[in-house]
């Protein structure tokens, strides 16, 4: 796998790739047309059905590939072919084969500049030569890429030679493609990793080359139109299970940065860099971290203590002077900041800050590391010092930058210092909160501290390295304080063991033109930066261009697997991104609140603001509530924007309900309301009802008739158009634990139940509120079960009409598809047709010794019995006589299900549910 670029000490031994010939096999590349290999060779058997129309043999024709591609079947997962003749096929195909295809060495059916046959049978000889080679001391083979990327300007020269660029650089895209499909679907589990991932970081860079050759307009012909090249080579490296995420977690990762990064980082590249940097940090313990949240960066105020500068220091604490620093709070509109004392390196004095006098260094820093006090204003002594040291450096690097300017002189800020303790000054501490965004958009220079950063040299390190131990595996990456530090700061710097490092500085070096692997690493890495960038903007006024929808999108993004330890300090952070004003959100609650109250006080009016901007709340909110607030009112706002959670569906999820939902009828209605019923939002949805299958027949009179069951799906019919859904429940569970059925009664109280959507939809006052639009009807999408509380909120206000409802649970719902529609009509005629016979007579019975609440009874279970009975003999009459029947059921549930499949009408059918549609901009008032 070395065709991966790596970190200057790897934290382990680099896997090296197997070249594996199968004896006598013809194992060769051929020179022939890289789409149509598995035609020449006969392999098509390995080649999934979806993918056969990039392999057919008259796709250079530019014709759609034949019939006869279909009629080979894909066996690869019932009968797979021999894993070393797998490895070997694979790596001539997509390995030699991509290269040669990319070099123009292969020959090409309608060729318009055909390869001189000798020039290219040396190209692919040369492959053999200079990227297979043996071990002198195993004596085995081995694929090398180390030197591939030094190909890139010739393959860009190669592509750049031919008569048709666009359709050179289309036909290049579609070999991606194929490559990509292939490895992530038709290789087996058992595919040995370092040839899968070998060939995949292949794949990425060819991407890489038709995706920065059209973008830096390298092929020499103007107006092209990029190929499409993001394609996934990444797929499962860094899982919850992978053996990479194995070896990171032993490398001293936490489980939360590896849940991050697979989150975050899309490619391949990055992912395996990342999977060789080690990770052990003294003091830090992530044996209790879970998928989504570092534990290790939580405090304890029982606990916490200061630290000092070096090991076995017993220095006494500065204290600051706080009645200076109150007296600047109250009687100013600034904050203080401090003056280094020239004669006595461990202490400060207070002065107020002054616009276009003071200069000063602002630290942001992650508090688990010692810097922070939740007692008193007080840091040890030999901090001071040491602080004093940092900032000179950071003179020393501003100086070196620009040398004929003066050395400049800073003073320095922290919140340690300079912000009183909430519990000792509860009201300059709201003042010192409200100026906090002042204090990080004026600082000359930000300086970050995080001893998962200070631990390492910067000199000795690669810009790659050096910005993936800063974006990927410091703890300032996920506080909540910190993001907002960071997006503020107008220069940003990073302490290393050395020196610090200037965050702007990095990125452009990794886009050495002598290796363009970093350039892909660049590609991610600069997503980040352009993410805090954003927030920058949106925090100071300066994205009036940026759409709603993208500016919750980035924000949430942002907050992915962020935390806090106050959860009444969320509102804050995310006003000061939004760029609010702070003293609404810190003014919300009292000095006497206890924390929850604090935070949920303050979360209501965050909502509020959130209402008053430019047009409102994105309606698709609505769907990302897993745990509501509780005042009324705002029962659809969710109580935390952070990915900490533990959702099953993913923190990402969140991010993904900000993006613009599809369809035209919907892009008009995506802005929500505040109303004191709660978020006034216009969307589709339906009404839902039971109805009894027949007259006289209870809802559930067949209950007990099978053995208590969980609800799986829910079936329902659309009246109007004549069609039927599935709908299954929102799984909300925490990764790595029991997923569980999250809901909330008709009270509001949150429950776990059995049948809890089926229980739901009898008590007639239920709606679904549609989340997305999709042109395919048998798209899987998010809806909204609601509790209708009022059909009109005010009759007499027309501002004010139209549903009131209350928010019950998240539920997927998608149409039925033509096998699964004649499944359900067949069973729902077998329910109809005993219904009839048996409603006075057999229910009926049923029912009545039910009522007696004896289930041991004889006359219990012969009345149950014989109901049964009935069941499997009008199933048995259908079974046999409709093979269609039982055609549909082998193929949607399972052969050998004859003895069985009776039990479809009682479960299914025992009553019907039925929806209406209410109008497209129908009016919801949610909470």
């Amino acid at each position: 796998m070395d065709i991966l670029c790596e970190p200057e000490t790897p934290s382990r031994p680099i896997d090296r790739t197997r070249y594996v010939c199968v004896p006598g096999a013809d194992d060769r590349w051929d020179g022939g047309p890289f789409l149509t290999y598995a035609h020449r060779k006969g392999l098509l058997r390995m080649v999934p059905l979806g993918l056969r129309h990039l392999n057919s043999k008259h796709h250079e024709a530019g014709k759609e590939h034949v019939d006869e591609d279909e009629e080979i079947p894909f066996t690869e997962l019932i009968h797979p072919t021999p894993l070393d003749e797998q490895h070997s096929i694979y790596t001539t195909w997509f390995f030699v084969g991509l290269l040669s295809e990319f070099l123009g060495a292969n020959r090409q059916e309608n060729p318009e500049r055909p390869p001189d046959d000798s020039d290219a049978e040396g190209t692919i000889q040369e492959i053999y030569q200079y990227f297979i080679t043996t071990d002198e001391v195993d004596g085995n083979r081995y694929l090398t890429g180390k030197m591939i990327h030094l190909l890139v300007p010739t393959i860009k020269k190669t592509v750049a030679q031919n008569a048709d660029v666009q359709g050179r650089l289309d036909y290049l895209s579609k070999c991606l493609r194929l490559s990509s499909g292939m490895l992530s679907g038709a290789a087996s589990k058992q595919f040995d990793r370092s040839i899968k991932f070998a060939l995949a970081g292949l794949g990425e860079l060819m991407a890489h080359v038709l995706q920065t050759g059209v973008a830096l307009d390298q092929f020499g012909v103007a107006g092209l139109t990029a190929p499409l090249t993001g394609f996934d080579w990444k797929w499962d490296y860094l899982t919850q299970d992978s053996p990479s995420r194995q070896t990171m977690v032993a490398a001293g990762w936490c489980r939360s940065d590896l849940g991050r990064a697979n989150s975050i980082y899309q490619r391949l590249f990055t992912a395996h860099y990342l999977s060789l940097l080690d990770r052990h940090i003294p003091g830090r313990d992530h044996s209790a971290c879970t998928e989504t949240k570092c534990q290790a960066a939580q405090i304890n105020n029982d606990t916490y203590k200061l630290s000092h500068a070096t090991e076995g220091c017993d220095c006494r604490e500065f204290v600051v002077d706080i009645v200076k620093v109150k007296t600047v709070l109250t009687e100013s509109d600034t904050y203080p900041i401090l003056v280094f004392d020239p004669d006595d390196e461990t202490a400060v004095s207070v002065q107020p800050f002054r616009p276009g006098k003071d200069e000063y260094v602002a630290l942001s820093h992650v508090w688990a590391d010692g810097l922070g006090n939740t007692q008193g204003n007080t840091l040890q002594k030999c901090q001071i010092a040491r602080l004093g040291r940092l900032i000179e450096a950071v003179e020393d690097s501003v100086h070196a930058s620009n040398p004929s300017q003066p050395r400049p002189k800073y003073h320095l800020w922290i919140d340690t210092l300079c912000c009183p303790v909430a519990k000792l000054e509860p009201y300059c501490n709201m003042i010192s909160l409200t100026r906090m965004k002042t204090v990080y958009e004026k600082a000359t220079h930000v300086l970050v501290l995080d001893l998962a950063l200070s631990v390492h040299d910067a000199e000795t390190l690669h810009p790659a390295t050096l910005l993936l131990r800063i974006f990927a595996s410091s703890i300032w990456m996920r506080r909540l304080w910190t993001l907002q530090e960071g997006v503020l700061a107008g220069s940003l710097f990073f302490q290393f063991r050395d020196k610090p490092i200037h965050a702007k500085s990095l990125l452009p070096r990794l886009l050495d033109p002598s290796d363009h692997r970093y350039w892909i690493l660049w590609a991610d890495l600069n997503e980040e930066w352009s993410r805090l960038n954003d927030l920058n903007a949106l925090a100071n006024g300066r994205s009036q261009d940026i759409h709603k929808h993208k500016m919750y999108r980035n924000m949430q993004g942002a907050l992915d697997f962020r935390n806090v330890t106050y959860p009444s300090d969320e509102p804050i952070c995310i006003a000061t991104l939004l760029g609010f004003d702070l003293s609404k959100i810190v003014q919300a609650s009292d000095s006497h609140d206890s924390e929850p109250t604090r935070a949920e006080k303050r979360m209501c009016e965050l909502w509020r603001l959130l209402s008053q901007a430019d047009d409102g709340i994105p309606a698709r909110m609505i769907f990302i509530v897993d745990e509501p607030l509780s005042t009324p009112g705002f029962g659809w706002a969710p109580r935390s924007l952070l990915g900490d959670q533990d959702q099953g569906g993913g923190t990402r999820w969140k991010t993904l309900q900000f993006t613009n939902p599809t369809g035209a009828k919907f892009k008009e209605i995506t802005s929500g309301e505040l109303t004191p019923h709660g978020l006034a939002v216009r969307l589709p949805g339906l009404m839902l009802e039971s109805r009894p299958l027949c007259a006289g027949m209870a809802l559930h009179a067949w209950d007990e008739v099978l053995a208590a069951h969980e609800e799986d799906i829910v079936y329902f019919w659309h009246e109007e158009e004549d069609i039927w859904y599935r709908m299954i429940d929102w799984v909300d569970g925490g990764p790595g634990g029991p997923p569980r059925r999250v809901s909330r009664d008709m009270n509001g109280h949150e429950i776990e139940a059995a049948r809890p959507l089926c229980s739901a939809i009898d008590t007639g006052k239920i709606a679904l509120i549609k989340g997305e639009q999709s042109d395919d009807p048998y798209n899987v999408m998010l809806w909204l079960m609601v509790q209708v509380l009022k059909d009109h909120c005010d009759d007499e206000d027309e501002a004010m009409s139209g549903y009131r409802v209350r928010w019950l649970k998240k539920v997927v719902v998608s149409q039925v598809n033509a096998l699964e529609l004649y499944f359900l009509q067949t069973s729902r005629k077998v329910a109809l047709e005993v219904a009839a016979a048996e409603v006075d007579v057999g229910t009926k019975e049923f029912v009545r010794v039910k009522e007696l609440g004896n289930p041991e009874s004889e006359e219990y279970k012969a009345a149950r019995e014989g109901l049964r009975q009935k069941m499997k003999d009008a199933m048995a009459v259908v079974w046999k006589s409709d093979p269609l029947f039982s055609m549909v059921v082998e193929r949607t549930i399972s052969e050998g299900m004859e003895e069985y499949i009776w039990a479809s009408s009682p479960k299914g059918f025992s009553h019907d549910r039925v929806a209406k549609a209410t109008p497209m901009d129908q009016r919801w008032f949610v909470d």
